[in-house]
Order: C-alpha cells, then structure tokens, then sequence
C-alpha cells in the first residue's frame, strides 16, 4: 500500500514540474515575441520619418527670373512714366550656417527691359529704360529644416537709358533729340523664402527694393536730375556644391 501511494505522489511531482516548465517556457515565448514586435514598430517608424536637409552652407549658383516696375525720381516720374518689363539673371554665393542661423553672401547680374514708352503732347515723346542691374548683397536667414526665410540688403547698380525727341526745339537749344546712358549706383533691401527640394536643388522666391541715385540729365531746355526707384520679384533655382 505504502508503495502504491508513493508512486501516485512521485508521479504527480513529475506532472508539475512537467507543467511549470511548460507555462515557463510560453511565458519566455512571449516576452520575446512582444519585444520582436515593438522593435518593429519602432523601426518602421524611424523607416517612414522624412529625413532633414543636410546643410545650407557652401558655394551654390542658381539662375533667376523677374517681372520688375520703376520709377524716375526727382520729378522726371511724370516725363517718362512708370517703367514694366522683365529681367533674367545668375546668382553665385556662399553660405554658413551655424545651428539654424545662415549668413551668407550673394552677387547677381540680371539683364533686363523695364521700360515706358510714351507721347507727351503733339510734339515730345519720352522712352526711359533700366537694360542692365547687378546686386552685392548680405544675408541672414533662419532655417527650418528645408524652408529657409532671409532678409537681405547690398548694393545695386543700374544702367539708366532715357530720351527724348522734341521736334520744337531749334538746334541751338540742343537739338531735337537728347540722349542719356549712365549707370547709376545704389542700395537694395529685401526679404525672400527658399525651399530645398532635396540636398543639392532648392527653389527660391524674393522681393528686391533698389533706389538707384540720382544723376543728371540732358542739357539745354530739358536738363534735370533723376534717379530710380525700382521693385523686383524675383524667382529662381539654386544648386548647392
């Protein structure tokens, strides 16, 4: 009897720990499988995160394209009339950037038709036109990952064309027709948003002020002095090196 009783119980201690190895072993199971799987999620989700751009600064070049308005100033606006057209342009600079601050420097060379024509009275007709600008300009922009926002502010120069035909002038006054071809220099201040496609190309947008200063003008019964007041929007894309 004593025999049979201790074999029932030698055999249920064999079926516990049969079964505590088991639940042990399901619960190890487990674990390993939650921890698979939240490293999965984790790394999906460092997979699908957009990666930042990697850096503003450097050389870069770029070409750019513009409509453009002016005005003569010192009261020649009413002789010749608000000038319109357009302009083209290359763009070379460098920039640095430290944490999210960019200083940079920049220069443009844009060539250009913003002009007026148009008839006084019966027998005066004016043309005025802006044919040539170049920029040297500062910059300081702050970046937010691939969006950059900058002012700025330089020098400009412009090439001023202007005349006049007066067929009631005699030829001792100075003649019927009056000619002026003088480049003039300036300042301009602006503000402008980059967009870096991707590490290399980014697309660019700015507002440009420039007063170019006054020079004189003509001779004889027309003299006077004039500058230019002009505003561009310009629109570009860069490669940065």
């Amino acid at each position: 009897m004593t025999n049979v009783s201790n074999t029932k119980i030698l055999s249920l201690k064999t079926n516990l720990t049969a079964l505590a190895l088991i639940l042990s072993t399901s619960a190890q199971l487990a674990a390993a499988d939650l921890g698979q799987r939240a490293d999965y999620r984790y790394n999906a989700t460092s997979y699908y995160s957009p990666q930042p751009v990697s850096s503003w600064g450097g050389f870069y070049g770029g070409i750019m394209a513009s409509p453009g308005i002016a005005r003569l100033n010192h009261g020649q606006n009413s002789t010749f009339g608000q000038l319109a057209g357009g302009s083209i342009g290359l763009a070379a600079g460098y920039q640095f950037q430290s944490n999210q601050l960019v200083l940079g420097a920049e220069a443009n060379y844009f060539w250009s038709n913003i002009s007026h024509f148009q008839s006084l009275n019966y027998s005066i007709i004016s043309h005025a036109q802006l044919d040539g600008l170049g920029f040297i300009r500062g910059r300081v922009g702050y970046a937010m990952d691939r969006l950059l926002i900058y002012g700025h502010i330089g020098y400009a120069r412009g090439n001023l064309k202007a005349s006049l035909y007066d067929a009631g002038q005699p030829a001792w006054a100075g003649g019927p027709y009056y000619t002026e071809d003088r480049w003039r220099n300036g300042i301009a201040a602006g503000v402008g948003l980059e967009f870096a496609i991707n590490d290399h190309v980014s697309a660019r947008a700015e507002y440009i002020y420039a007063n170019l200063r006054p020079r004189s003008i003509f001779t004889g019964a027309h003299a006077g002095t004039t500058g230019a007041d002009l505003s561009l929007l310009n629109m570009g894309l860069f490669y940065r090196f």
